[in-house]
């Protein structure tokens, strides 16, 4: 199965024809769509893969939340991935709320 690559236009993801317009919508592009840098170097990234990471069926999973830490304590690199950019915003507000409270004592 071939990849699918995708860019964002006018906030929606955009199927690219080839791989020289995905690297073209790359190149430069920020895909950062929510991040959080907590105490002690823990940080919380939501952002735009660009590059469907679905089994092949429904619909492309394009956006990915992860948290990255220095303490053992709290998951680390834990990974969610998402269909829609709604449910990666709801995603990254719940996975942060998880951190903030396994940081409070």
């Amino acid at each position: 199965m071939a990849l699918r690559r995708y860019t964002i236009i006018d906030g929606k993801p955009a199927l690219c024809s080839n791989t020289q317009e995905f690297a073209a919508c790359f190149e430069n592009a920020d895909r950062t769509l929510l991040k959080d840098c907590l105490a002690e170097g823990i940080e919380v990234s939501t952002v735009f893969l660009g590059i469907d990471h679905s089994p092949g069926v429904g619909e492309p999973v394009l956006w990915e939340t992860m948290v990255f830490n220095g303490r053992k304590e709290i998951v680390s690199n834990h990974t969610t991935r998402y269909s829609s950019k709604e449910a990666a915003l709801q995603g990254h507000a719940e996975i942060l709320a998880l951190v903030k409270a396994d940081l409070d004592p």
